[in-house]
């Protein structure tokens, strides 16, 4: 059984599907998460990752029209242990699937327990590797627990802590900003100083 074949044919498969409709959809990337026994995972647009994975999840991108434009659709697979390919990824009462919200630019992978949505983020293909290690350490965190209260009470401070994360960084980025906006302007005042000497020179003469 060799994971990284069957990842080829998930996506064969797939294009197969698309004969009779390829004027109105298109295949485009793919999201290659190899998962090792210990449940850590790698995540890669290359599938070079597989080579050894004990599990997959893979995230296939494709654009379909719809009315006049086209727009990103994704499906989520998983290949077990043992081979076997299944739409979403599936462990007990934990599901990581997609979703779309409120109109078809806003696309999402979800992590459900119970059919409960517990975290999402809205797909981006320049932040889609980042965002998924986000969710999938959620996960390994969230399935230790025993009760859906630990469960629920972990996921909110987890969020809160991306959320403080990512304001630090903001704040860190802002704060880099004014510095350097400050040394610029540091640098004009001496140039403008400059400038003045050397006129008020020429003016005297």
């Amino acid at each position: 059984m060799n994971i990284k074949e069957i990842s080829y044919q998930i996506i064969e498969n797939f294009k197969i599907g698309l004969k009779d409709r390829k004027h109105t959809i298109y295949m485009n990337e793919m999201l290659y998460i190899a998962i090792d026994i210990e449940r850590n995972i790698k995540v890669s647009i290359t599938s070079n990752i597989l080579e050894n994975a004990y599990e997959a999840i893979l995230i296939l991108a494709y654009e379909e029209l719809a009315v006049i434009n086209y727009y990103y659709w994704y499906n989520v697979y998983h290949i077990n242990s043992e081979g076997e390919v299944s739409k979403d990824y599936q462990n007990d009462k934990f599901r990581i699937s997609h979703s779309c919200i409120n109109g078809y630019k806003n696309q999402y992978i979800d992590l459900l327990y119970d059919n409960t949505k517990i975290y999402s983020f809205r797909i981006s293909h320049s932040t889609w590797s980042g965002e998924f290690k986000k969710l999938w350490s959620l996960f390994n965190i969230t399935r230790q627990l025993k009760t859906e209260d630990e469960i629920l009470l972990a996921c909110k401070l987890y969020r809160s802590n991306s959320a403080n994360a990512d304001q630090q960084s903001k704040i860190e980025e802002l704060c880099q900003r004014e510095y350097l906006l400050e040394s610029q302007l540091k640098e004009y005042r001496g140039l403008l100083d400059e400038f003045k000497s050397l006129l008020n020179s020429y003016i005297e003469k």
